[in-house]
Parts: structure tokens; sequence; C-alpha cells
């Protein structure tokens, strides 16, 4: 449901913020990501699920350690997350590269409601729609969307243009304190990291 601001439309269940730095920097920025996925496959190499399926087993912050990049990248999340919450209550986010080609973007999905934001950075999104039941998300470079998961945002990626190469968006869930029997084996992953 869309709430009326002096003129303005502001949905309920999203916010999108943008990066001029991504959308600056995006060069840059895709080598860091590509250095990243080398890393992600020197790791995971006898794993073949991908980057976006061992999202519980890593943190993509981590693979990326020493990219100035992707130090500003994570402030920026920081902050829109903080915004989104709107208070300092202990968080964790576990964050994950989706790099995709036009024939392996996400189909209809949607994220457990154990998390209170779900959200991605489009660093390299080609030209492609994140649809959900009831809007659509333009995806642009530098676009950072933040919204509630749960079975009633369930969405997908529309491919409106082929495209060569690969599709790179960062995702991410954050939880805050949950009991062990809300969240039961994913206390076990390595990919939580806290947000500050």
């Amino acid at each position: 449901m869309n709430k009326k601001l002096n003129g303005l439309i502001r949905h309920e269940r999203y916010r999108l913020y943008h990066s001029p730095y991504v959308a600056s920097h995006q060069r840059e920025i895709i080598e860091s990501c590509e250095q990243a996925y080398k890393n992600y496959n020197l790791f995971f190499k006898d794993n073949n699920k991908g980057s976006t399926w061992d999202f519980n087993t890593y943190n993509i912050f981590s693979l990326a350690v020493n990219s100035a990049h992707f130090y500003v990248i994570y402030q920026q999340i920081v902050a829109a997350v903080r915004d989104y919450v709107g208070d300092d209550r202990p968080l964790w986010m576990e964050s994950w590269m989706n790099h995709h080609r036009p024939d392996e973007v996400l189909d209809w999905h949607n994220h457990d409601s154990i998390f209170i934001v779900h959200g991605y950075l489009s660093i390299d999104p080609k030209n492609t729609v994140t649809e959900f039941k009831t809007f659509s998300i333009e995806n642009k470079p530098g676009n950072l969307y933040l919204g509630i998961p749960g079975m009633d945002m369930v969405h997908r990626v529309v491919v409106k243009e082929p495209y060569d190469g690969y599709r790179i968006t960062l995702a991410f869930d954050v939880m805050g304190l949950v009991a062990s029997h809300q969240h039961d084996h994913k206390f076990l992953n390595l990919s939580y990291i806290p947000i500050p």
C-alpha cells in the first residue's frame, strides 16, 4: 500500500536508495566483483551450486577483502539498513553475489520472514527488472533495494534484453536477535557478519 507524502509516494513495504558511488565507479567495482568471484571459485571449486546458492557458506565482503570499493559499498549498505530499520538494535547480515548469465537469473522466490530486511545492490544489472507480485523495480547501476522479506514479497528477475557476460548484484538478508529454534541450521553457517 502506498502512502502519499505531499505529492510523493512511498511504498510501505520497501525503499529504493541510489549510490552515485557505484554508478560512477562501476567498471572498477565490476573488476572487484570478478576478483571476488574468482576467490569464491577458489574456495568452493568442488561445489557446483554457484555463489547465489552457497549464500549460507560465505559472505561476499569477506571474499572481497582488500577492495576499497567493497569497503565503501559495505558502509553504504549499513547506512541504508540502519535508515530502513530506524534503530540501533543488534543486527547481522549475510551477503552473497548473484553472478548470472541470462538463462541463470532467479525465478520466483522469497526470503524467509525470520529476516527483518532483504535487499540487493545493482552493480551490473544489465537490462533487467526485479518483478514482485504488486510492483517492479527497474534495475540500474547503483540502485539499492531494501524491503520486508516473506511469502507476500515473492520476486523474480526478468531479462528485458539478452546480454553478454554476467549480471552482477550483491544481495543480502539481515536478522536481529532470534531464538535458536526459530533459525535452526542457519546458526551453523559462516555467512553472517555484524552490522555496526
